[in-house]
């Protein structure tokens, strides 16, 4: 397996082992559980900000062929997870990003709802069945919003609350309880070179 893979594996392992064991302990935030309690059938939503994009002039750029090549890494980090779910705004460029990973497990991304859409977004997030899989690409804006909305801090955002602009590799695990609670939280790098 390659480096990114085992990694994701290795971490993704010990977030699921955590929560259902331990309370939360992330870089971030998440409702604190406590061991006795039982825990249910966990879900797990994998944030990914869409990766580089190119600037053409428009407001729904592709992916620069590093975008393209950072969206194969992730495919072949996340393929192993078998996501149910594939979210992604209603850009191109977030929909890029999931195309490698959906074509490896056979899943189409879907947009649910505008990425501005806050509400709809967090209904979405939050009705996502229990032991759900799911991987979300969104945009330096929305992702901590989404987080928030599941009871998750993101650390490292830029001054206006966002992912700073030129950090592309964050991927955010969030394991989440039958009753929606967040559990735990965790932020890693991925594909730090594409």
């Amino acid at each position: 397996m390659t480096r990114p893979v085992v990694l994701v594996l290795v971490v993704l392992l010990g977030v699921l082992l955590g929560a259902c064991s331990t309370p939360a302990r992330s870089e971030g935030t998440a409702t604190p559980r406590h061991a006795a309690e039982p825990v249910g059938p966990v879900s797990l939503i994998v944030f990914v900000r869409h990766a580089e994009k190119a600037g053409d002039g428009t407001n729904d750029p592709p992916l620069t062929s590093a975008g393209e090549e950072r969206a194969a890494c992730l495919a072949r980090a996340l393929a192993p997870l078998q996501p149910d779910h594939l979210l992604t705004s209603e850009y191109r460029r977030t929909r890029a990003t999931l195309q490698p990973l959906a074509e490896a497990i056979g899943i189409e991304p879907r947009p649910p709802v505008a990425a501005k859409e806050l509400d709809a977004w967090t209904k979405t997030l939050l009705e996502l069945p229990p032991g759900a899989r799911a991987v979300v690409a969104g945009h330096s804006n929305t992702i901590p919003a989404w987080a928030a909305a599941l009871g998750v801090a993101l650390p490292g955002l830029d001054a206006d609350g966002n992912i700073p602009h030129d950090d592309y590799d964050r991927m955010i695990f969030v394991v989440r309880d039958a009753d929606g609670r967040a559990l735990t939280s965790y932020t890693t790098a991925y594909c730090t070179s594409p």
